[in-house]
């Protein structure tokens, strides 16, 4: 649901702010595509209507049948958008493969590893 600022505070505690999207982060926002041609498509049509593309640590991803970019809409939200192969999608397996590479690409993988070492 779309909501304007005023009526998305209507339905918070009163003690709750709306953040500011541009300071913070409340979600992350993730779309499926049917074809890395439409993730590009999404992006181009989000910078056409004002926004800014390719925001996300890694601008366009392609991975292990996996690939996405990201936007910034005219709230300040940032959208990822992705395509999977369908081989991808049908194996658990072929998800967290690319998900793997992809913590790797983008620098966090041996963090979240090292924290994992330390606790257990």
């Amino acid at each position: 649901m779309l909501l304007t600022h005023a009526k998305f505070q209507s339905f918070l505690p009163s003690d709750r702010a709306t953040a500011d999207v541009r300071t913070s982060a409340q979600v992350l926002l993730c779309l499926s595509c049917e074809s890395k041609e439409q993730v590009d498509e999404m992006v181009e049509r989000a910078v056409r209507a004002g926004g800014k593309g390719r925001v996300c640590p890694l601008p366009d991803v392609e991975v292990a049948g996996m690939y996405g970019s990201s936007f910034e809409d005219l709230d300040g939200h940032v959208w990822e958008v992705v395509w999977m192969s369908e081989e991808m999608v049908r194996s658990g397996e072929g998800v967290s493969k690319g998900m793997e590479e992809l913590e790797r690409k983008r620098g966090g993988g041996e963090e979240e590893e090292e924290g994992k070492d330390e606790e257990g």
